[in-house]
């Protein structure tokens, strides 16, 4: 089966029993995002807070990792999770974050100040983090923010890449 994914394709892979290698994956994908979209001069920031009420962390992957893009007011919701063995190791969706419901101190900053309320297009995607998995991601994030594509245009990649795993 193409799409079977076997322990040693994961990375990671205790990322949801050890908060060390939680973090460690979470810094992953916080270097994979600047090493990305640094050198294109795209800023980001973190967007969803990741802390319980008390102050403590949540470890539950959702998000491992988020950006907001105030150039092209997007944002982008990592979910990472551990895969059975035939999972395919990528799927997402577009959402839309409702800007305008969001406290004041909350709201997006995007460089268009005009779009501040507008709802947010959000791509999720929920991937068992494989070395495949990231290269798609990677693709997928180069489509998304850099290229700024439309939901149309990400809704088939992702379709494309759910039928090459079939």
């Amino acid at each position: 089966m193409e799409n079977a994914i076997s322990h040693s394709d994961i990375l990671f892979p205790s990322f949801l029993k050890n908060q060390r290698v939680y973090n460690l994956a979470e810094a992953y994908w916080r270097r994979f995002f600047h090493r990305l979209f640094d050198p294109k001069g795209v800023p980001f920031q973190e967007f969803y807070n990741k802390h319980f009420a008390n102050g403590q962390k949540e470890y539950d992957a959702n998000p491992i990792f988020d950006a907001y893009f105030p150039l092209q007011h997007k944002l982008v919701r990592i979910i990472q999770f551990f895969p059975e063995p035939d999972d395919l190791s990528l799927s997402g969706w577009i959402d839309h974050f409702p800007a305008a419901e969001l406290d004041e101190s909350q709201q997006p900053d995007p460089v268009d100040i005009s779009r501040k309320n507008d709802p947010i297009p959000e791509l999720v995607l929920s991937l068992a983090m494989t070395k495949k998995a990231v290269g798609q991601v990677e693709e997928l994030l180069r489509r998304w923010v850099l290229e700024d594509i439309g939901e149309r245009e990400v809704k088939g990649y992702l379709d494309e890449l759910s039928e090459r795993a079939c």
